[in-house]
């Protein structure tokens, strides 16, 4: 079975995090073990220091006349061995007597600040390995003894637990990283679980989701967005469906005029009359289902959510007028009349085709379910920041559109409801004393005359 590449992951981050925890620690253990063995050393080296300095009083005491500089060197070479170094300062604090290695000699100050007390101090040039001096006075104010403890042996010792720290932590990380391993198999145990549960969903049942506890975690999280998507999965295909039976209801219409009529007409031997009145019917049918395929078409476009790119030189006025002017015919055909209600001079912000489509599918909508022998208004204007393509029709009520999903009274609401929320806006199916409006209003930017500049205006 190949290695889980998240729970390597999980091994190397927690490796990381276990590498950076014991570098922390191994340094203040460190730092304090170097701290202790200074006091050991400097408590030692107070101890020794008292000794010598009772030793060389009684020396001074037994020989009173003698020279104080050689009894005092004397004293120190009696009583230090060879290679241990000590010196005694003088009661001004200058140097007067020295035992031991020449090299630690150099490193000794030439006088020192005049306490009775002990003191610690850190002499010597060497870096690895620097002197611990402690000064203490002679009693009987015969001067101030001194002695100098080496580092060699505490340092060698730090160095040796240095190097154990140093050489001991790769074996700990690859430890802790192969722990981290064997452990991130509990880790990635509930999301295995939650794959286990997704192939197990049944693929017919729709319905089917992911179970989540009362309290969640975080796999919990993802079960509930999983479960989220299937929800939108399933809206999707029962959007789907009612597209597809929307298409054929549109479709099986005008299918059925030209399949009815041709048969008709290929049946019985009519006159050329007939025949060509009969060739009329299948003309509007046909171009009725042209029309459905178009917008099949486009509303694939909407379905896809595709952007379309908008441009600030739209004229309301003169879409309204084009528009109006190319479907008199339709309006002629099912007896209704146009009328142009409110239509300013407007420049706006918008995509010219589809406003185009759209003020053409608001016509074609109040033609085909308005009152027979009523007026038609046509209004395209904007006020505040907000442009209006307006259709006013007497009628049955039309159902608003479902906010939001793009869902309204057939195909034709559909796609105007879309091509709104392309330009920012909202379309919207309004109904007072007995009339039927509905409108695409969405912000725009306005332009008043051909000489004044464009300015944003917000909705």
């Amino acid at each position: 079975m190949p290695a889980s590449r998240l729970r390597l992951r999980f091994a190397l981050w927690f490796a990381v995090a276990f590498l950076i925890g014991i570098a922390g620690f191994e340094t203040l253990l460190f730092v304090s073990l170097r701290r202790n063995a200074i006091d050991r050393l400097s408590e030692t080296l107070v101890g020794q220091a008292a000794t010598l300095s009772r030793f060389l009083a009684g020396e001074i005491k037994e020989a009173p006349n003698a020279d104080r500089a050689t009894t005092l060197r004397e004293g120190l070479d009696e009583f230090l061995p060879a290679t241990d170094p000590g010196a005694v300062f003088d009661t001004g604090g200058r140097l007067i007597a020295y035992h031991g290695p020449e090299e630690i000699r150099r490193s000794l100050p030439d006088s020192i600040p005049v306490d009775s007390s002990a003191r610690l101090t850190t002499v010597g040039s060497g870096r690895d390995h620097p002197y611990r001096l402690v000064t203490l006075g002679l009693p009987g104010r015969n001067g101030f003894v001194g002695l100098v403890g080496r580092t060699d042996a505490m340092q060698e010792e730090l160095d040796s637990i240095l190097e154990w720290m140093l050489g001991t932590a790769p074996l700990v990380v690859l430890l802790s990283a192969a722990g981290g391993y064997l452990l991130s198999r509990r880790a990635v145990r509930p999301m295995e679980a939650l794959a286990a549960s997704i192939r197990a969903l049944p693929a017919a049942d729709r319905g089917a989701r992911l179970p989540v506890r009362e309290t969640p975690d975080e796999v919990d999280q993802l079960a509930v967005q999983f479960n989220s998507l299937l929800d939108r999965l399933r809206t999707a295909e029962s959007e789907n469906r009612r597209f597809v039976q929307e298409a054929a209801h549109q479709i099986r219409t005008p299918l059925t005029i030209v399949l009815g009529e041709t048969d008709l007409t290929l049946a019985v031997d009519a006159d050329p009359a007939d025949h060509r009145a009969a060739l009329g019917r299948v003309h509007r049918a046909a171009s009725q289902m042209k029309r459905r395929v178009d917008e099949l078409f486009l509303l694939a476009h909407t379905e896809a959510e595709a952007s379309v790119a908008l441009s600030p030189d739209v004229d309301l006025e003169g879409l309204a007028f084009d528009v109006t002017d190319l479907m008199r015919g339709r309006a002629a055909s099912t007896a209704h009349r146009f009328e142009l209600d409110r239509v300013d001079p407007r420049i706006v912000l918008g995509n010219e085709p589809l406003l185009r489509e759209a003020l053409i599918e608001l016509l074609e909508n109040a033609c085909r379910h308005g009152k027979a022998d009523s007026t038609i208004k046509v209004s395209a204007f904007a006020v505040d920041g907000i442009a209006h393509l307006e259709v006013e029709n007497a009628g049955e009520p039309v159902p608003p559109p479902a906010t939001g999903q793009g869902a309204g009274h057939g195909l034709g609401l559909r796609i105007l409801d879309w091509i709104a929320r392309q330009h920012g806006g909202r379309l919207v199916v309004e109904r007072a004393n007995g009339l039927n409006v509905v409108a695409l209003r969405w912000p725009s930017v306005i332009l008043l005359s051909s000489t004044e500049d464009i300015v944003p205006v917000s909705d």
